[in-house]
């Protein structure tokens, strides 16, 4: 089945795959206990690969993170930038 073109009944209904629970480097808890390095273009440019049509970011953080020059700031230029 067509991704873009899946079928109900007789009327085409657009279907688009992505993920909707993704953590970046932003996230104060995957970058510091996980690890994460991916920023928000790094994602998106794999999610574009694997052949998906949308992801939705779910950082999270605190006060004392969004005043750090890797803070939200900078995560907020970064979704901006990416493609």
């Amino acid at each position: 089945m067509d991704r873009a073109a899946g079928q109900t009944g007789n009327k085409p209904v657009p279907c688009f795959a992505g993920d909707q629970h993704v953590h970046t480097t932003y996230s104060i808890d995957a970058a510091l206990l996980d690890g994460t390095t991916e920023n928000v273009a790094d994602y998106a440019a794999a999610a574009d690969a694997g052949g998906l049509d949308w992801i939705i970011t779910t950082d999270h953080s605190n006060v004392e993170f969004a005043a750090l020059p890797t803070g939200v700031a900078v995560e907020i230029e970064a979704i901006f930038e990416a493609p």
